[in-house]
């Protein structure tokens, strides 16, 4: 039994002998990645593991995260087989016909968005864990840290000159501003602002634009 003082040991050395015993004998080859503890930009709450493009690294390489919240070995060396296949049948494949077929070969059994492993690849994970040893790492705990489920608040704009409603985030405001209302070609306000018009006064206005058009 191995003793490894950090997590990142832990995963070089679990993905190495899942990559000897599972894939090469499968016929595939792994392709750089890149393994840390961390949490999915999904949902944290129940991605147990992550895999992001090598497309979006620097260097070309595939980052894996797996959550904080996992501490078992068997668990998580399941997470790496799901992570390494999504490596070898391209993150655009998603759950998809190539990523099923690797899946097979290496002893996954469905359902493909989870993490399971087959009877024979039970077997050889479990040898894995045990000449592993300890993954070290306490797991995270959210609920226990006070942390509240984090929502989203939709911001009402209006456009001062009708009544038309739409709906958007803070982020968006700040970031890009607001978007333009098709009609009358002017910037949404955000309703129940003070500079927000009443109704009787984008009626009024509305009516006195329709007016105007007229009159040209």
């Amino acid at each position: 039994m191995a003793d490894h003082k950090t997590r990142e040991s832990w995963f070089l050395a679990a993905a190495k002998a899942i990559d000897q015993k599972l894939f090469k004998p499968a016929g595939y080859e792994l392709p750089k990645y890149r393994i840390g503890c961390g949490w999915s930009t999904k949902n944290r709450a129940k991605t147990g593991a992550s895999c992001f493009n090598c497309k979006s690294s620097d260097d070309g390489t595939y980052e894996i995260f797996v959550s904080p919240k996992q501490a078992e070995p068997f668990p998580i060396l399941e997470l790496l087989v799901h992570e390494l296949t999504h490596t070898v049948a391209g993150i655009g494949a998603k759950h998809q016909k190539p990523f099923i077929e690797v899946m097979k070969a290496v002893g996954m059994i469905a359902p493909w968005t989870s993490s399971t492993a087959g009877e024979e690849a039970v077997v050889v994970l479990k040898v894995i864990a045990e000449k592993l040893g300890p993954y070290p790492h306490a797991r995270l705990n959210l609920k226990m840290a006070g942390e509240k489920k984090q929502t989203t608040r939709m911001i009402k704009l209006q456009c001062p000159k009708c009544d038309y409603v739409i709906r958007t985030t803070r982020k968006h405001l700040e970031e890009k501003g607001p978007p333009l209302c098709p009609l009358h070609k002017c910037a949404f306000k955000q309703a129940d602002h003070p500079l927000t018009p009443s109704a009787d006064v984008v009626r009024g206005m509305f009516l006195r634009d329709k007016q105007a058009e007229k009159e040209e």
